[in-house]
This record gives C-alpha cells, sequence and structure tokens, in this order.
C-alpha cells in the first residue's frame, strides 16, 4: 500500500512539473501565456517556417499572429491548440506543445 500511494505521489509530482513548469520558466501565469512567449521568441530568431523541424511546422501559423498581438496572454495559443486538438483541454494541449518546442 505505501509503494502505492508513493507512486501516485510520484506519478503526481511529475505530471505537476509537466504542467506547470512551462508557465514558470517563461515567467507567465499559464502554459498557454507561456507557449505564446516561446513562440514570440522563436518568431524574433528570425528563422523561416520552412526552417523549423517538421513537427513544429504545423504551428507556423501561430507565429505569425503573435507577430501581430500586443499582449500575450495566451488567447491566441489557447484558441489555435483547441483548433487543433479538440479532444484535449486548452491548458493541457499548451504544456505539451511547449515542451515539444
Amino acid at each position: 500500500m505505501r509503494r502505492l500511494i508513493a507512486l501516485l505521489l510520484l506519478l503526481g509530482l511529475g505530471f505537476g512539473a509537466f504542467v506547470l513548469a512551462p508557465h514558470a520558466w517563461e515567467g507567465t501565469t499559464s502554459p498557454c501565456a507561456a507557449l505564446e512567449t516561446r513562440f514570440a521568441r522563436l518568431a524574433s530568431s528570425g528563422r523561416a517556417p520552412r526552417d523549423l523541424p517538421p513537427e513544429l511546422r504545423d504551428f507556423a501559423p501561430l507565429i505569425g499572429m503573435l507577430m501581430m498581438a500586443t499582449s500575450l496572454d495566451g488567447s491566441i495559443a489557447r484558441r489555435f491548440v483547441m483548433r487543433e486538438h479538440p479532444d484535449r483541454p486548452p491548458w493541457l494541449s499548451c504544456a505539451i506543445s511547449w515542451w515539444r518546442l
């Protein structure tokens, strides 16, 4: 029983770190805002979408939208991931996408 509780605690801590790390590292309030911040940094690096790795090319439209945004509050990334992954909660899709970058 103690091993099961320890395993569940480790899984919970791992999942918590998976979801909380993006916005902690980016200094934002949500995983979607962290995703936008990371994309803005990627867009300002001068890399063209065709130069991105193949698994990231589907995010290229988001970079264009972020270039026109005035504030990075997570709303653009949230709409984008909801369209790309309608079966997942937006905060989870944003966290997964942040880790893919």
